[in-house]
């Protein structure tokens, strides 16, 4: 892996002001796709989709589309939100969420998002008794701006608030380029390996921590998997080099970028959206939420699966990611060390 000392050019660098406009980014399924979705629901209805292969849930009219979509993902500008998905009578919550797996598994291998091996993730608010160094998703918080470390992640809303929650996404090139722009003395910090937080689902006799940058740059690909709260929050551990005042510095400057006018793009899912983001050029988060205990209904409820793109995109990353995009909980093979 080398430090990258060039702007990066290309789709995946982008800014809000540039695409709030426009809705080139939003697919949306016509009367044709629905009719070949309740079709594929049927032939799966009553199985779990997790022991059964794409081909259980055939989409012949649909496939070239989604292969535009992972061109998108892999080479374009690393999102794309599907809409139009009815919830209700003709595609319940478990229909959507079997549609949900149909295009999902076409896009990738679907891998853990959780230590037990659980493959799609249920994405709501626990409650006001969280440890405060769990994973973000079971709270209401809107934490910060990051990136998961599994390639693509994808979101189907089923619910969302009544009051907040609106899904935010930000290009981490458009970031690396404003860091190199103004602070290139930073660089460094970009590319150093640091303690990242496995956020209490280490895997079994993990120090509870691993080691990651927050880029790599490798055959010409820059990526990034920014998680400058996973890396403060790994100071807790006993071992962890201390950060240094540079880093630290590096890290809040990280942080305010997305803040500035025209850099963040906002937007609220609807019941049926589903959100795809390439992970390593584009940053997520959400802003806070409140549900409403009187309406249980209208509780905020998102489902989620991490997608490994492993083999698949030309994209060349290194061992630390290539781990995490493989084997994010070292369920089967031992995590990196420093």
């Amino acid at each position: 892996m080398d430090m990258r000392t060039e702007p990066m050019t290309g789709p995946s660098v982008w800014r809000a002001d540039e695409l709030e406009h426009s809705d080139e980014w939003i697919y949306r399924f016509t009367g044709a796709d629905l009719d070949e979705l309740e079709r594929g629901v049927e032939a799966v209805v009553g199985r779990d989709v997790h022991d059964l292969t794409p081909d259980s849930f055939p989409l012949p009219g649909l496939e070239a589309r989604i292969k535009e979509f992972v061109d998108e993902l892999d080479t374009g500008r690393g999102f794309v939100v599907l809409r139009g998905l009815p919830i209700g009578p003709r595609f319940d919550r478990a229909a959507a969420a079997a549609v949900f797996w149909a295009i999902c598994s076409r896009v990738g291998r679907l891998v853990p998002t959780t230590r037990d091996g659980a493959l799609l993730n249920h994405v709501y608010d626990r409650g006001p008794r969280q440890d405060p160094n769990a994973r973000a998703y079971t709270t209401n918080i809107g934490g910060y701006i990051h990136s998961d470390g599994v390639e693509i992640v994808g979101l189907m809303c089923l619910q969302p608030s009544p009051t907040g929650g609106e899904s935010i996404i930000a290009s981490s090139m458009t970031m690396f380029n404003t860091l190199l722009e103004e602070h290139p003395e930073w660089l460094p910090v970009l590319f150093k390996r640091m303690a990242c937080d496995w956020k209490m689902e280490e895997p079994p006799g993990s120090r509870g921590w691993y080691p990651q940058s927050l880029y790599c740059h490798v055959d010409g690909w820059l990526s990034a998997t920014l998680k400058t709260g996973f890396q403060r929050s790994a100071q807790r551990f006993d071992g962890v080099e201390p950060l240094t005042d540079d880093e630290l510095a590096c890290f809040a400057y990280l942080e305010s970028i997305p803040q500035r006018p025209g850099i963040t793009l906002y937007m609220g899912l609807e019941p049926g959206d589903i959100q795809l983001v390439n992970n390593y050029v584009t940053l997520h988060s959400r802003t806070p939420y409140t549900d409403d205990p009187a309406k249980p209904e209208q509780k905020r409820h998102m489902l989620r699966y991490w997608i490994s793109r492993s083999g698949l995109s030309p994209r060349v990353v290194s061992p630390d990611y290539q781990f995490m995009r493989d084997d994010y909980f070292g369920l089967t093979q031992p995590a990196p060390s420093l």
